[in-house]
């Protein structure tokens, strides 16, 4: 047994509300960015990133947090093609990539500084 499904009340409207949803290549750039903001520590270093590339030991004196916890974030963010390496000397520095979703990552997390920075406290 089928069920079907009740005809529109708005047919144009639900048309256009249709045509606004995401494809499945938006819908995989949203999953990726996804990733990132919905884990506070993963945004904070993206966050962290945008101002230049740092090391894991600067990445967590900037945000209060042990190497272990940064590294296993990076790991993350290296496989969602986020972030970056490079090395020189002894150290591995970090970088915010020109990838879709990490610029996209970058953009939604600066719509939220502007905010919070309006909304009185």
């Amino acid at each position: 047994m089928s069920t079907l499904l009740p005809l529109p009340v708005h047919p144009r409207l639900v048309r256009a509300a249709q045509r606004a949803l995401l494809n499945d290549t938006a819908n995989q750039l949203s999953a990726r960015v996804r990733e990132v903001l919905c884990e506070p520590t993963r945004a904070l270093i993206v966050r962290a990133l945008s101002t230049g590339p740092l090391c894991v030991q600067d990445i967590g004196l900037t945000l209060g947090r042990r190497r272990t916890t940064i590294s296993k974030h990076l790991r993350v963010l290296l496989d969602e093609d986020v972030v970056a390496t490079r090395r020189s000397g002894r150290f591995v520095y970090y970088s915010v990539t020109s990838e879709l979703a990490a610029q996209t990552a970058l953009g939604v997390l600066e719509m939220f500084s502007r905010a919070a920075e309006r909304r009185p406290e």
